[in-house]
């Protein structure tokens, strides 16, 4: 693996103590240890810890207690917790304070496929991970214990994220799709449906939407089982900017 930088793309070190593939890469807030999750199939997964040293970064260790690859990893903002989420349907927390004390202190078990993504809201006190069985489960970082799950994506979600104020959380499938949630209601605020490579478009529940000039070109609207006329809609439900305000939080008019 490699280590650029990332104002110019420079070689700036070669990583090369793993021997499986590397799904995962994430750095502590501070940059001072970093952290990779690999594996293979039927091979088990890994975590490997570097720690920066003044000649670079120094493989410190390594935790081998998936027996099926570590799809991803992720550190919290506060620096104090590290998440990893595997094939083998477990999400394991450790300690991410330093190189020295990575050991495993809990299990996380509520998904009934491989998890593919965790990740910490902006104030640590929730983790988010995205899972094979179509859904997206709440944890509490108190508790220990989840606190809800997201259900109505129709395929195997992967990536999730939450907003800058941790309000909400956005969660993609592979089907092409990416659902915007709000985290204390769990209600879908937005689907974003992918067509093709450039063009979108982008539905809220209560039939507001906005779409690409592609999107808009190839959508077609019913009424009552009849086509409707896509002008009269577009007037009355298209609403510009309709993603970037709802991620934003910001009222949609």
């Amino acid at each position: 693996m490699r280590l650029c930088d990332p104002t110019d793309g420079r070689h700036l070190q070669t990583l090369n103590k793993h021997v499986l593939r590397v799904y995962s890469v994430v750095f502590s807030p501070g940059g001072d240890l970093l952290y990779i999750g690999s594996g293979m199939p039927r091979q088990g997964g890994t975590l490997q810890i570097y720690e920066q040293k003044p000649e670079g970064y120094v493989c410190a260790g390594c935790v081998a207690d998936h027996g099926l690859p570590t799809w991803s990893v992720a550190v919290s903002p506060d620096g104090k917790l590290l998440a990893e989420g595997s094939e083998d349907r477990g999400i394991v927390l450790r300690s991410a304070v330093n190189a020295e004390n990575f050991e495993s202190f809990a299990g996380l078990k509520g998904h009934t496929s491989s998890v593919n993504s965790v990740a910490f809201s902006p104030d640590s006190t929730l983790l988010a991970s995205g899972s094979g069985d179509k859904t997206v489960i709440l944890w509490d970082m108190k508790t220990r214990a989840a606190r809800t799950t997201l259900r109505g994506h129709d395929d195997i979600v992967g990536p999730v994220a939450f907003s800058a104020d941790g309000a909400r959380l956005m969660a993609a499938d592979v089907s092409g799709q990416i659902k915007i949630w709000d985290i204390k209601t769990a209600r879908e605020l937005l689907t974003l449906m992918l067509i093709g490579r450039d063009e979108w478009v982008a539905k809220a529940p209560d039939g507001r939407f906005d779409a690409s000039p592609g999107g808009r070109a190839v959508t077609s609207w019913k009424s009552d089982g009849k086509e409707a006329d896509s002008k009269r809609i577009e007037k009355q439900y298209r609403a510009p900017g309709l993603l970037a305000k709802i991620w934003m939080g910001k009222p949609v008019h």
